[in-house]
């Protein structure tokens, strides 16, 4: 659950700094499940993001799960109210200290 001043930050700031809300097993995991159905090995070894990793959570049942966890749902609920709705995903493969770049954007 968020705290008052968490609400509060987020109202004024249009945003809250990341919190592990899943466990390191649970994100792990997903994590898995990610790279195995949404990137794509080429001939040559290399990757790329397969055209199934936007919304994903009509396709694969880990996504699905993810986008009903409820530690999650409750943290949105706390800054929205409790009528929720997924509309869109991307997923972003990006790995640490990689090249990719994602623009800035709104969620």
């Amino acid at each position: 659950m968020l705290t008052q001043a968490e609400i509060s930050a987020y109202k004024r700031d249009g945003y809250l700094p990341g919190r592990p809300l899943l466990s390191a097993e649970e994100a792990g995991r997903l994590k898995d499940e990610c790279l195995r159905t949404c990137l794509h090995e080429r001939k040559d070894g290399t990757h790329r993001q397969a055209s199934n990793r936007v919304k994903p959570y009509l396709l694969f049942r880990w996504a699905a799960d993810l986008v009903r966890t409820p530690a999650i749902l409750d943290a949105v609920e706390a800054l929205i109210g409790p009528d929720i709705l997924v509309f869109h995903t991307t997923v972003w493969l990006k790995e640490p200290g990689g090249s990719k770049f994602v623009p800035w954007h709104q969620d």
